[in-house]
């Protein structure tokens, strides 16, 4: 599967999911392959907010790729506040934050 990187230049997260998607459908066994996104939606460990968007897709590839029992993500910080230790040579998984923007003001 592909692994997704950042690089100097602007990621293209959108193609690089796609990517992943479509390389886990190459790759895996036609009988019983089921898509990584459908075994649970990602929630953070500490809040238990769901997340939404692309972070869903993008956490079910990567939990599907580093086999991970759960769907729970967290920061390592907030690891440390549930008595959790993450294990030596883990890399973190990229988040996109998005909020709605108040419309601007018509002055």
């Amino acid at each position: 599967m592909t692994t997704l990187t950042t690089s100097s230049s602007r990621r293209d997260l959108y193609r690089e999911l796609t990517e992943a998607v479509l390389e886990s459908m190459r790759t895996a066994d036609p009988t019983d392959w089921r898509p990584p996104w459908s075994t649970g939606r990602p929630e953070n460990a500490l809040t238990h907010s769901r997340y939404n968007g692309i972070n869903i897709l993008s956490l079910a590839l990567a939990k599907h790729e580093a086999g991970y029992p759960t769907h729970l993500w967290a920061s390592y910080r907030q690891w440390q506040k549930l008595d959790a230790q993450v294990r030596k040579g883990e890399k973190g998984t990229a988040i996109i934050y998005a909020r709605k923007l108040p419309p601007p003001s018509q002055d």
